[in-house]
């Protein structure tokens, strides 16, 4: 391998490395703010989130270890996240949910009244 290549390889492993360190090092520091006339701003316990999204009156959450959490308003079972620790993305709609699984297969939940 010349000297190039080494280099750059370096470069990369280096900021992977830094990347990982400060996503982990914020990864505590979850914040909200609008309104809270259902809840939606009361933040569930730990500090292991991974990704967020946010509905219209509802929060999903995805935690290091592939689980779920939502919540508050939780007409249409909107909260009602399914259970297992496999999932690896998430979306939310304004009353709808999106989960994806490690082994590719969608899960949603929430309001149906379009399909």
């Amino acid at each position: 391998m010349n000297s190039k290549k080494i280099f750059v390889s370096a470069i990369i492993l280096f900021f992977a490395i830094a990347f990982c360190a400060c996503e982990s090092a914020f990864a505590e520091y979850l914040e909200v703010w609008g309104r809270n006339n259902y809840g939606q701003r009361n933040i569930p316990d730990g500090n292991d989130f991974v990704a967020i999204s946010a509905g219209a009156n509802h929060n999903l959450a995805l935690r290091s270890d592939g689980s779920l959490i939502a919540w508050h308003y939780n007409d249409y079972s909107l909260c009602n996240a399914p259970t297992g620790n496999d999932f690896i993305s998430i979306a939310s709609g304004g009353l709808h949910n999106l989960a994806l699984k490690s082994d590719g297969s969608l899960v949603a939940w929430g309001y149906n009244y379009y399909g």
